[in-house]
């Protein structure tokens, strides 16, 4: 397969996708939540995005024939892309550090 059909085929996955489960930045942001609460720690959309994308790149070990490893991989390195441009990026990771700061007493609340 051609570079270029790779990449067209991963515009149609997106598009498949987003008609399948919604919105990928809307998805990718809730994942980012709910991974901060069981996590208890602050867990971007960046986050879940790059984590997504390892995903892939772990599965071709597996089988590197598997096309789907790719093309999601290389939508998952787009949308990381995408939050990391964002004006708020920064913005936004010490907003959720911020928030992360728990009070502890001084005697060690014991």
């Amino acid at each position: 397969m051609e570079y270029k059909d790779i990449m067209t085929q991963t515009i149609d996955v997106f598009h498949d996708r987003a008609s399948q489960y919604g919105d990928m930045k809307e998805t990718l942001e809730r994942q980012a939540k709910i991974a901060s609460l069981i996590l208890n720690k602050p867990v971007t959309p960046y986050d879940m995005a790059m984590i997504m994308h390892a995903c892939k790149l772990g599965r071709l070990e597996g089988d590197r024939h598997n096309l789907d490893s790719y093309v999601d991989g290389i939508n998952y390195f787009a949308f990381a892309g995408m939050f990391a441009a964002s004006p708020s990026f920064e913005q936004e990771i010490a907003n959720m550090a911020q928030n992360s700061v728990v009070d502890v007493p001084l005697d060690g609340g014991i």
